[in-house]
């Protein structure tokens, strides 16, 4: 070491050994810091070292990081910033073009977009430094002053950058690692969502009992989606009857019914604020429903089936509608094949009284026709259908009379 300062002093004449010093201890720094951002690909990690490093080594009051998710930039990371101004979610045109090294924002000007600026100010911020790799802007850390009041120095701002640049690349690896990490939990949920379909439709299938049908999709659908206020409205001729329902109150329930039945049902399940009836959005809002799902079999309405929030506070994803849909579907199909089998049912209970009756009717007519001499007598019942309303009788009075007997009963 003392070799080196020797030669930086030989070098660098002007500079004191201080100077020196203090560059040596920026670079072990910066080097310290590579280590731990390289010794775990956990986003969080990372992104911890990075900001709070420097804001403990230069007395940063407050600071944020935004990175680029989902095509959008998102407030990852922040110490001192309200908790409103984190849910900020920035487009592509409310970020600096080629913004590829460190700014100060109060010197951008008008190169700052409306939103970020308005961000910024909101937050006290007062540098941006990028994060670039590979020509791709991965997003910003923020900083806002330091505690000292004194300004972010020529060396300071540098080092920011360094860091920056140093750990853009751990960075980028971290988000592909997220993204990797979210794909397969949302295969494991898709994965989930068939073994549950699978299991349901076997229970469905092995049941022909209409109220069994709809317990089953009720379990289902509470415990799939861990909610606690639901109702299925079933429709009867004109109108819509409550089967079973959580956390409605009955009267304003059937003041849904009138907007219900007049509403153009979509085909699949839907997010209550996607809906274009605003009568009908209002009217599901103020019940606190966040999902309506339509029960349609051949493109005729069967009924609703309507979800208020989730316990655990999240909202409907489009693959919790997807799922809803195809269990309610489901559902639907059994409904319809219950319904058959039902008639089936009624339908032979009909031929076999029919078939009783009809017995009972022949027994009825004369076994045998007597004998008179002089007359050939001939009888005869053939009904069009199982049961007929016609009837004769010959009755003999003596040898030589008998009674004849016709009618429509």
């Amino acid at each position: 070491m003392t070799q080196l300062f020797d030669y930086l002093s030989e070098k660098y004449p002007q500079q004191s050994i201080d100077e020196v010093n203090r560059r040596l201890l920026e670079l072990s720094s910066l080097f310290e810091i590579s280590q731990l951002i390289n010794e775990s690909l956990e986003l969080r990690r990372v992104l911890n070292n990075v900001m709070l490093i420097p804001m403990g080594r230069m007395m940063i009051s407050r600071g944020g990081i935004i990175l680029k998710q989902d095509g959008k930039y998102k407030v990852v990371m922040a110490k001192g910033i309200s908790k409103t101004l984190q849910e900020t979610v920035f487009d592509e045109k409310d970020i600096p073009e080629n913004c590829f090294s460190p700014q100060h924002f109060e010197k951008m000007g008008e190169k700052c977009p409306p939103k970020l600026k308005a961000f910024v100010e909101e937050s006290r911020l007062e540098l941006g430094v990028p994060f670039v790799n590979n020509n791709q802007l991965l997003g910003f850390m923020m900083f806002g002053a330091k505690l000292t009041k004194n300004e972010f120095s020529d060396d300071e701002v540098n080092f920011l950058n360094s860091l920056a640049n140093m750990s853009a690349t751990t960075i980028d690896n971290a988000l592909q690692l997220e993204e990797i990490k979210q794909i397969n939990r949302q295969l494991d949920e898709k994965v989930q969502e068939l073994r549950t379909l699978f299991d349901i439709a076997r229970g469905l299938s092995a049941t022909l009992d209409a109220q069994k049908i709809l317990r089953l999709l009720i379990y289902a659908v509470m415990g799939q989606m861990l909610i606690t206020k639901y109702a299925l409205l079933l429709k009867r001729d004109d109108h819509l009857v409550r089967q079973e329902s959580r956390g409605f109150k009955s009267d304003l329930l059937e003041g849904l019914y009138p907007e219900l039945l007049a509403f153009k049902q979509p085909e699949s399940a839907i997010a209550v604020s996607q809906i274009k009836n605003e009568r009908l959005k209002q009217l599901l809002q103020k019940q606190e429903v966040e999902t309506l799902i339509p029960m349609q079999h051949q493109e005729k309405l069967i009924g609703y089936l309507l979800l208020g929030k989730k316990i655990s506070g999240q909202t409907y994803t489009e693959t919790d509608r997807e799922f809803l849909s195809t269990l309610v579907s489901q559902a639907v199909t059994s409904l319809e094949n219950a319904r058959l089998f039902e008639e089936t049912l009624e339908k032979q209970r009909l031929e076999e009284e029919l078939n009783v009756a009809r017995n009972i009717q022949k027994k009825l007519l004369p076994k045998a026709i007597p004998a008179l001499d002089g007359y050939d007598l001939y009888g005869m019942n053939a009904s069009s259908k199982q049961v007929g309303g016609d009837y004769f009788d010959i009755i003999p009075i003596d040898d030589r009379r008998i009674a004849l007997a016709i009618a429509d009963v």
